[in-house]
């Protein structure tokens, strides 16, 4: 019991000091674009899919999945950005789309530094257990 109450101490304070951080910058809604979450969340999920293996493993996968699916959407995202302003280079116009195209490595991130706790949390209980 100590053990998944650990996890879920960790989980939840983790999560909660990542909110702060995103608070203290004066705007949450900053951080939040569902295309950019789904096309990570989707990729994520279709590249744990794809790589098999056991529960925990996928688990992994799925963080693994997640930050190369971030650094995916960023570099969709320049692309569409560099196209749509090619004929007005104004900087003003396009940070916030520049703003928007960061989200995705940095969902990418979130997931994988969750599942990283998941995973080492429960690879650590099966390492216990066998000794």
């Amino acid at each position: 019991v100590y053990i998944m109450v650990s996890l879920f101490i960790g989980l939840f304070a983790s999560i909660a000091m990542i909110a702060f951080a995103m608070i203290s910058g004066g705007d949450m809604g900053a951080f939040i674009d569902l295309p950019a979450f789904l096309i990570v969340a989707g990729l994520a999920f279709f590249y744990s899919l794809a790589s098999g293996g056991d529960f925990l493993e996928r688990i992994e996968n799925f963080g693994f999945g997640a930050v190369r699916a971030g650094w995916i959407g960023l570099l969709i995202g320049l692309v569409l950005i560099f196209k749509a302003h090619s004929n007005d280079p104004n900087l003003e116009n396009m940070l916030p789309a520049f703003a928007v195209a960061f989200l995705t490595p940095f969902y990418g991130y979130v997931f994988q530094f969750i599942t990283n706790m998941i995973v080492n949390h429960y690879d650590n209980q099966i390492e216990t257990n066998e000794e």
